[in-house]
């Protein structure tokens, strides 16, 4: 998982590719039917252009054209919508723990990092959101740019592309949540090759514990959108669960696969015969 400038003002990033697998382990949101089935994707990005891809869609963002497209490979549509449609007025407050501690993956050594966010809300009367990460962290070369394109992605999007949509439409608060998180994430150093995090309301029981002598590395003050509007997270689950005490929300995503090789550009291309639809009819991500 991983600031989004106006649309083409990102810079060119060069080819990079990899398979991202994430997983709803736990929380209140796994009595929704489909929480369970993992979303797995192929992320290639390319120049402006980043693809999520698995066999029965795609979700292309393209920041120097501005758009993001959708196609449903399974009916053979597809619909556009402008950079910044979807966005949501976001509001966020960060610190980052590294603990010290390593672990090896495949077999790449990882170091462990500790991120917490709030997502604040202006209504004295709503909940804040609280999430923690526990992020597995390796050095990759060529990483640094794909890092920071899917930050400003989901800071313009106001979402994350590649996540489990039978969760997430129904809990867009914690969509919007996990952005925030992405783009803090952005501000660590390295590839998070696995990141378990916990999203919940005040008082849930979301975080991790740092290992003892682990040392604060960085604190954020308010994140982007300080001065705007702020997302008004529910404190109910659609369920009408609290979302004190237990977690709302825990989530796995494994990063694996990944390639400096060239990616083809037909990737980013929609087949031949597809029919354009509006936004609004378009099939929900799968």
């Amino acid at each position: 998982m991983f600031a989004f400038a106006a649309a083409g003002s990102l810079p060119s990033v060069a080819d990079f590719s990899f398979h991202q697998t994430t997983r709803i382990t736990g929380g209140v949101v796994t009595r929704f039917p489909g929480a369970s089935k993992p979303s797995e994707y192929t992320v290639l990005v390319k120049g402006h252009r980043v693809a999520f891809i698995n066999p029965h869609s795609a979700e292309i963002v393209d920041s120097e054209k501005g758009t993001t497209t959708r196609v449903d490979f399974d009916s053979k549509t597809f619909s556009v919508t402008s950079l910044g449609e979807d966005q949501q007025d976001m509001r966020f407050k960060a610190s980052t723990d590294e603990t010290g501690q390593t672990k090896t993956i495949g077999t790449v050594e990882t170091t462990e990092s500790i991120l917490k966010v709030t997502m604040e809300g202006s209504d004295p009367q709503t909940s804040p959101i609280e999430m923690a990460s526990d992020v597995w962290l390796a050095p990759v070369a060529g990483f640094e740019e794909v890092r920071a394109f899917y930050s400003e992605i989901a800071e313009k999007l106001g979402y994350v592309p590649g996540q489990n949509s039978a969760v997430f439409t129904r809990r867009p608060d914690l969509m919007k949540g996990l952005a925030g998180v992405v783009v803090e994430m952005a501000k660590i150093d390295g590839a998070p090759l696995e990141v378990t995090t916990r999203m919940g309301g005040s008082g849930s029981a979301v975080q991790f514990q740092p290992a003892a002598g682990s040392s604060v590395s960085r604190a954020s003050s308010p994140g982007f959108g300080r001065g705007r509007r702020s997302v008004q997270p529910s404190g109910d689950d659609a369920t009408g669960a609290t979302s004190r005490g237990a977690p709302l929300l825990e989530m796995r995503t494994e990063l694996s696969g990944l390639s400096t090789a060239p990616v083809e550009d037909s990737k980013f291309e929609i087949p031949a015969g597809f029919k354009q639809v509006d936004p609004g009819m378009s099939p929900r991500r799968r």
